[in-house]
């Protein structure tokens, strides 16, 4: 697996907003598909976002991996959506 120097920032996005809105964590191949990523790609995140501290990933009942926004996770989500609503308030989408 190729390691991860730097990571392009909407795709970390896209990983922070789908287990913020998956509180309950998410498997490791339905997250894979909401974030549209490649696997090899996508374990590179995976391990880079761990090593930042911003998931966490745990064993379910099945001894499947299940990865939930640890809690720098979810101030960090929050900090981006602050910082989208000011930099963009005045656009039209």
């Amino acid at each position: 697996m190729k390691k991860l120097d730097k990571p392009n920032l909407y795709v970390v996005a896209r990983f922070l907003d789908a287990l913020w809105w998956n509180q309950k964590g998410l498997k490791k191949t339905r997250l894979q598909m909401s974030v549209r990523l490649n696997y090899p790609a996508f374990l590179s995140y995976i391990d880079w976002l761990e090593s930042h501290g911003l998931i966490d990933v745990q064993k379910d009942e099945n001894d499947n991996d299940k990865i939930f926004l640890s809690q720098k996770g979810k101030e960090s989500y929050k900090k981006l959506v602050e910082w989208i609503k000011d930099t963009i308030k005045d656009q039209d989408f």
